[in-house]
């Protein structure tokens, strides 16, 4: 589910080289974002930090949802860092 969600976003945004570079990136860093989603709290963040980011869209709201996008990033690089650690 997570994959699908942040793979509609990329593609929600109708732009093919987003997409296309998030799909590359993900492949990349597929291995550390399933250990980070074997902790449940985290898990239980990450979509409460979804479904804000789908309020903003749906708000359409554009700085809000570069916010949102940003602090979601921001947390699960810290939280990989962690896990990895």
């Amino acid at each position: 589910m997570n994959y699908l969600f942040h793979h509609n976003l990329a593609s929600a945004s109708k732009n093919a080289i987003l997409a296309q570079n998030y799909d590359v990136v993900q492949q990349r860093i597929w291995r550390y974002r399933f250990i980070v989603n074997e902790y449940e709290e985290r898990c239980r963040e990450s979509f409460a930090e979804h479904e804000r980011i789908i309020i903003a869209l749906k708000a359409r709201t554009p700085l809000d949802l570069a916010e949102r996008l940003e602090v979601h990033n921001q947390r699960t690089a810290e939280a990989m860092s962690l896990a990895l650690c």
